[in-house]
């Protein structure tokens, strides 16, 4: 059961179906946390007092953060995020820190866990498997989910995996007993903002660099989704990622006609599709039954490689990492299959990064088994 929880924070599904116990709410107090406007500098925070009650009856501290990170543009944005420690007196070095990076939730700033409580909801189960091992735990909402007025670049894996380390960054100012020692850990669309921060740490936080990453299931290079929609290979699966992309895509580059890529149904539900709401859900649903096979193909030969030159500027580069790292694959995922991603690893590892890959049979986007992500983890950031 446990295994089944964590996937449904990795990888963004499952959100319907986990029922949350929490204590009944109090007023959230504010966070004196004062200095700095670098990344990871600190807007504002305050207590989160509504935790489930296998927390909150270990004396576990938490908070939400609103800090400054990196954007797609030059210049920082206001990220939004939460921060969960463990109750009692931290270890040698500070609390030990791991940054989970959610996968797929929307692309509007609702979307943002820290902002429903419904989809923060889900998140809780891994918290407590990490906070009762003895890690702090920090999970950001990425740019652009939680604040309003700035488009969320979904798929980003440098945007989110420099959310991902100024999560951490702000997590040790708001409670100085954390320690510098942190790892990353994330699934699909997590698992590319994961990988994105191993790749960037040296020259982004080179005072903080990580012990160890894993990326389940990694949206790591997002091309081959291109290839199908221009192609009709496309798997049902597949069709809400590329319109949440295409959408994304849309608002950080105005210049970029979405009508050279929707048609038909995708096109009259557009954007009811872009929502999240628990409201919307029903009728998101059922328009993503309408949608056709063919209706996202790009138009012209110029719109494919338009299209193919955006979502390669999403990728990771493929080069060499801060830590070690753990990619989880399964072959049997209709999402994003192990082909796409495979030549990312052998890249990456050609150019000296550490990468061990645990390749699952039969397992697909939701199935794989994390079991081998957590001992690996544990293994390489001891708690105590």
């Amino acid at each position: 059961m446990a295994g089944a929880l964590v996937l449904v924070v990795l990888l963004g599904i499952g959100a319907w179906q986990v029922v949350r116990m929490v204590e009944e709410s109090r007023e959230p107090e504010p966070i004196d946390v004062t200095g700095g406007t670098g990344p990871g500098s600190v807007i504002r925070a305050e207590t989160l007092p509504t935790l489930p009650r296998t927390l909150s009856s270990e004396g576990v501290e938490a908070a939400k953060v609103v800090y400054r990170s990196a954007g797609a543009e030059a210049g920082l944005v206001p990220v939004t995020g939460v921060v969960v420690k463990p109750g009692g007196a931290p270890p040698d070095g500070g609390w030990p820190v791991v940054s989970v990076a959610h996968g797929s939730l929307g692309i509007q700033p609702e979307c943002a866990p820290s902002s429903d409580p419904a989809t923060l909801g889900k998140q809780w189960q891994l918290v407590e498997i990490l906070v009762d091992r003895g890690y702090a735990v920090t999970l950001t909402d990425y740019a652009g989910l939680g604040v309003k007025g700035e488009p969320h670049p979904y798929l980003d894996n440098a945007v989110a995996g420099r959310n991902v380390i100024d999560a951490v960054r702000a997590a040790r100012r708001v409670y100085p007993d954390l320690g510098k020692r942190w790892a990353a850990v994330g699934g699909s669309q997590g698992g590319g903002a994961a990988w994105g921060a191993n790749e960037q740490a040296p020259s982004y936080a080179p005072e903080l660099p990580p012990v160890g990453v894993v990326a389940m299931v990694p949206a790591a290079d997002m091309r081959g989704l291109v290839a199908a929609a221009a192609d009709g290979t496309m798997t049902r699966d597949q069709l809400p990622l590329l319109q949440w992309l295409l959408a994304s895509l849309g608002r950080t580059h105005p210049d970029l006609d979405l009508d050279d890529y929707r048609r038909g149904a995708t096109k009259a539900d557009w954007d009811l599709l872009a929502e999240c709401s628990e409201e919307s859900r029903r009728d998101r649903l059922a328009a993503m039954g309408r949608m056709g096979d063919r209706e996202m193909a790009p138009e012209s030969p110029r719109a494919r490689q338009r299209l193919e030159e955006l979502v390669g500027g999403l990728a990771v580069r493929g080069g060499p990492t801060a830590a070690p790292m753990l990619v989880v694959l399964g072959d049997a995922d209709s999402i994003i299959p192990m082909a796409w991603t495979q030549p990312v690893v052998a890249a990456a590892r050609a150019r000296g990064a550490d990468i061990e890959v645990d390749l699952q049979e039969g397992a697909g986007h939701a199935t794989v088994d994390p079991a081998s992500a957590l001992s690996w983890l544990y293994e390489h950031l001891p708690a105590r």
